[in-house]
């Protein structure tokens, strides 16, 4: 941590910590006040493809008072970037508001 705080004083830099989704909230938090001590403000999820629960990026975030930024939606994470825009989390969030339901009916 000592090395981390030593380059982010080097140069005005726009540092993000970059947490997987699905890990324990507490622990999320505690991390991310760690790393907000360093003065990072914004926070780049990754495994959101993967993870069945949010709790843990959604608890760093308002523990550590981070924002939200880019994300990784897939295992290519060199090609699987997004922007992650308040309509998308909520769409990740909440996948089936929205969406019409399926009829069922005869086949």
């Amino acid at each position: 941590m000592k090395t981390l705080a030593k380059l982010l004083a080097v140069e005005d830099m726009d540092a993000a910590l970059v947490l997987p989704a699905g890990i324990d909230s507490e622990e999320s938090a505690e991390m991310a006040l760690t790393f907000g001590i360093l003065g990072v403000k914004k926070l780049i999820p990754t495994r959101l493809d993967f993870a069945r629960r949010f709790g843990g990026i959604l608890s760093a975030a308002d523990r550590a008072d981070l924002s939200f930024t880019d994300a990784s939606h897939t295992p290519q994470v060199a090609n699987g970037v997004i922007r992650l825009t308040p309509e998308k989390f909520a769409e990740m969030l909440l996948p089936h508001v929205g969406k019409p339901e399926k009829k069922r009916g005869k086949p």
